[in-house]
């Protein structure tokens, strides 16, 4: 039988592991729960990074979880758990159960209006092109219904300016011109083709959201 002192060098041994793991990994932003649309990226990189971690000690885990919560979210949160005990319930005692209380506030029950609130902002920035590209994309699967042309302008609308400058739509056609003359593809955005000859769409064998790098 494993006696107190054994599972307190465990715990202790697993912190040390997790200290060092931390050098290695990226830390997820915080959430501040003013944007609602922001808590799934933020539930991504939070699940990935206690993953990482790997304690096994749910009030580590909570502890580390509720220290990338600020304003309005934090508040809920410590609201949340003055609540569960003035009602008699149990507080939860996992990172897992946190997250399900979190996500039961925050999650969007209606991803397709999350995409297009997305999208609405979404812009290159700091991103690649590639970067911005599955971002763009992530954002479409989302959504059913939609027009090719108004997908094209989105796409270039967000580009930074000089990426920005190298397409331009063909006024006669509607259809989408790099600045070199060659057609622009909306399925793995590459030159001199469209998506009805695209190799690369899913339809033709390759698998979805695949890109070309």
């Amino acid at each position: 039988m494993i006696g107190e002192p054994e599972r307190q060098g465990d715990r202790v041994l697993r912190l040390k592991a997790a200290a060092e793991i931390t050098k290695f990994i990226n830390k997820p932003n915080n959430f501040d729960g003013n944007n609602p649309a922001k808590f799934p990226d933020w539930k991504a990189e939070m699940e990935t990074y206690m993953g990482a971690l790997n304690l096994g000690d749910g009030a580590t885990e909570i502890a580390i979880a509720g220290g990338f919560l600020r304003g309005t979210a934090l508040k809920w949160w410590t609201n949340k758990l003055a609540q569960l005990k003035a009602a008699g319930q149990n507080s939860p005692t996992s990172w897992l159960q946190m997250l399900a209380l979190l996500s039961e506030r925050y999650s969007h029950h209606n991803p397709e209006l999350a995409a297009r609130q997305k999208l609405r902002g979404l812009t290159q920035n700091n991103m690649s092109v590639h970067q911005y590209m599955r971002t763009f994309d992530a954002c479409y699967s989302h959504i059913p219904v939609y027009l090719e042309e108004d997908k094209v302008f989105n796409f270039i609308s967000g580009l930074n300016p000089p990426m920005r400058a190298k397409f331009a739509v063909d006024p006669a056609t509607k259809k989408q011109w790099t600045s070199y003359g060659a057609k622009l593809c909306m399925c793995c955005y590459q030159p001199n083709h469209e998506v009805a000859t695209c190799t690369e769409h899913p339809a033709r064998g390759a698998p979805p959201g695949f890109r070309p790098e």
